[in-house]
């Protein structure tokens, strides 16, 4: 795609996001667009961040962490919130732990402990938890039953 079909699609995006956000009374302030780019090119990031956006999503660690890499060794994307969105299994947890802004799919007694071990020492992972509300089994995340379980663990075992 080229840049300019690039830019304009991210311009349509947040035309509608806009309008998203004053026909639910929200303020733009109140809401935050994470674009994912899992499966498009380092190059495709580095435009869409250079026309604003600034919180991307993977669903792939090792494809999030190159791609990063990539953008960082040629000076771009520097302002660039990075978000874990995609399962993430316990023994890639020395690879997330500290590594994004926000992973949005903690599932696990397990999960958390692990990126606990792994945090360095004075930071924070920002964690949301993902739960199954439908129990759903071909979808991920804690069922809705065990999530103030899971929260609990976590206040409790994982300052970090």
């Amino acid at each position: 795609m080229s840049n300019d079909a690039l830019r304009a699609r991210y311009a349509s995006v947040l035309e509608r996001v806009a309008e998203a956000v004053a026909a639910a009374g929200r303020r733009p302030e109140e809401v935050r667009l994470v674009a994912v780019s899992k499966l498009h090119p380092a190059g495709d990031v580095a435009e869409v961040a250079a026309a604003g956006q600034v919180d991307f999503g993977e669903n792939y660690v090792q494809e999030a962490l190159e791609k990063r890499s990539l953008l960082q060794a040629q000076g771009l994307c520097g302002d660039v919130r990075w978000h874990m969105i995609g399962h993430v299994q316990s023994r890639k947890a020395g690879q997330v732990a500290g590594a994004f802004a926000l992973i949005h799919t903690l599932d696990s007694v397990k999960l958390a402990d692990a990126l606990e071990r792994h945090m360095p020492a004075g930071s924070v992972q920002p964690v949301l938890l993902e739960i199954n509300v439908g129990d759903e089994p071909q979808k991920a995340g804690i069922p809705a039953a065990e999530a103030s379980a899971l929260a609990a663990h976590v206040q409790a075992h994982c300052p970090h």
